[in-house]
């Protein structure tokens, strides 16, 4: 007879949220009758590479512009020179970005008319209702540590709810550039399945700006491409 494990009911409660977001449809493609949609676990797949790949291109963006500097110019203006900010942490921006959807394991992919319909059309009420419940997700996690003092386990998911809701605050560079990924990998889904589907998917073009930021570049090639999705042409695959 197999020994008896003790299996950490966290963990297993972590392969549940994962399973129920791994077969999650995003709610907005589903709406406009698209099929075969994308799950929330995609979404924050792609929101990830995205995120690493803003988070870098800007690091490196500041590693250019610091060595482009003139040092006898910066040594003139002295303490008076402008300061460069400093670079991304790629670790936080891409445990942002993972976790960024993952209270959606319970309160699902919410469009607003269904949070009308949930909560009554008071948008405070909407957002009470909802945060309780994404509150309910991380006491749910972190329930069977109530009693544990210095576990690894409680400090990883206390350090995952911590990053969470910095993200949700959208104040620090971090923060910010994973809410500029997550409007990015909708922006470019959208984009390849209106070449798939050859249709438009023209409200989705309002998060092209969301998901430039402040590189003028970057919202030059995404118009670009939005353009171009809405041309018939033979795919590639």
């Amino acid at each position: 007879m197999a020994p008896h494990v003790n299996v950490d009911a966290s963990l297993h409660t972590m392969a549940t949220f994962l399973h129920l977001l791994k077969h999650l449809p995003r709610t907005g493609w589903a709406a406009r009758g698209l099929s075969t949609v994308e799950s929330v676990a995609s979404h924050s797949h792609g929101a990830a590479i995205w995120a690493c790949w803003l988070a870098q291109r800007s690091n490196l963006k500041r590693s250019e512009r610091i060595d482009q500097r003139d040092p006898i110019d910066q040594s003139d203006r002295g303490a008076s020179a402008p300061t460069e900010g400093s670079p991304l942490q790629l670790e936080k921006v891409l445990k942002m970005a993972l976790l960024h959807d993952l209270p959606e394991a319970v309160t699902g992919d919410l469009m607003p008319s269904q949070k009308e319909s949930l909560f009554g059309p008071s948008k405070d009420a909407q957002r009470e209702a909802i945060a309780a419940a994404e509150a309910r997700f991380w006491e749910t996690l972190l329930m069977p540590f109530a009693q544990k003092q210095g576990d690894t386990d409680k400090a990883i998911f206390e350090d995952w709810r911590a990053l969470w809701a910095e993200y949700r605050e959208g104040e620090t560079p971090e923060a910010k550039i994973v809410k500029q990924a997550d409007a990015l990998d909708c922006v470019m889904q959208a984009i390849v399945y209106q070449e798939l589907h050859e249709r438009s998917l023209s409200d989705f073009a309002r998060l092209i700006e969301k998901a430039a930021g402040d590189d003028p570049q970057l919202k030059e090639e995404l118009q670009a491409y939005w353009r171009q999705s809405l041309t018939p042409k033979d795919l590639p695959f």
